[in-house]
């Protein structure tokens, strides 16, 4: 379980990050992140496109995981994991391959300020 400080969780804290925040894109994720030097937090979506709610849950359990597994290899930055359809069908180890491979394209991408 992330602990709530780790959690993006206000609604103009996720305004503020697709306002101004740099995205990056794989099959399975999209990673939007707004660097914030000395702290990092995560939030997840998970839309009814991924499948029914034990579908949905499946996916954020992972997400969860993978987001604690990765801590120190993410960006300091607010950060939301938008899940896409295909991340039902993968496994454990694709997700979490997948989040530290959007990672380190976010930390590559010369718009990245963090």
């Amino acid at each position: 379980m992330l602990a709530r400080d780790k959690r993006l969780r206000a609604e103009q804290d996720w305004a503020r990050l697709f306002r101004d925040g740099l995205g990056v894109s794989g099959q399975l994720l999209t990673l939007v992140a707004l660097s914030t030097p000395g702290k990092r937090r995560v939030g997840f979506s998970v839309g009814r496109k991924v499948g029914n709610a034990v579908k949905r849950n499946l996916v954020k359990r992972r997400l969860r995981s993978a987001v604690l597994n990765a801590w120190d290899q993410l960006p300091e930055a607010d950060m939301a994991l938008i899940a896409k359809p295909a991340l039902v069908e993968v496994d454990f180890a694709t997700v979490e391959e997948t989040l530290r491979g959007l990672s380190r394209r976010l930390l590559a991408d010369k718009r990245w300020r963090g």
